[in-house]
């Protein structure tokens, strides 16, 4: 399922980032053709930053781009 590999690519990027101290996952939806992700981070100065995204896997592209 592409949704699900684009979600896990997000979170690891997320998990990954030097200025990212934490990762909450509110929510998360993979679909076949499109998916929703929200998270609350908690970024290394102490602040707080939710972000959400909602995509769609576009037909006859077989690997998302980052």
């Amino acid at each position: 399922m592409i949704s699900a590999y684009y979600i896990a690519e997000i979170k690891a990027k997320l998990l990954a980032s030097l200025a990212i101290n934490s990762v909450a996952i509110v929510k998360e939806r993979a679909l076949l053709e499109s998916g929703y992700f929200r998270a609350r981070l908690t970024l290394k100065n102490g602040d707080f930053l939710e972000v959400v995204e909602f995509f769609t896997v576009i037909t006859g592209d077989s690997s998302p781009h980052l």
